[in-house]
């Protein structure tokens, strides 16, 4: 499981700016709830999940993109998405 920001204690103890930043950066425009990933790790140990395997699942938030054009596999920002 790869989790965006989460609404948990230890993202609570960051600074208000940095957590105003990291919300930003998401096109979903607010943090996940500890439900949301919950709800994820469910479907992913139930019967209806049995031929995912071996696969991170990326609870990215929808800002799940690579850099391909240059040759990396790194993410790309939501303010870079119109240039690759």
């Amino acid at each position: 499981m790869l989790p965006g920001p989460v609404r948990t204690n230890a993202l609570a103890a960051l600074p208000p700016a940095v957590i105003e930043r990291m919300v930003a950066d998401v096109p979903l425009g607010r943090r996940a709830e500890p439900e949301d990933i919950a709800d994820i790790v469910g479907f992913v140990v139930s019967h209806q999940a049995r031929w995912i395997t071996g696969q991170s699942v990326h609870a990215g938030r929808g800002r799940v993109l690579t850099n391909s054009r240059h040759g990396r596999d790194e993410p790309v920002s939501a303010d870079q998405r119109e240039l690759t």
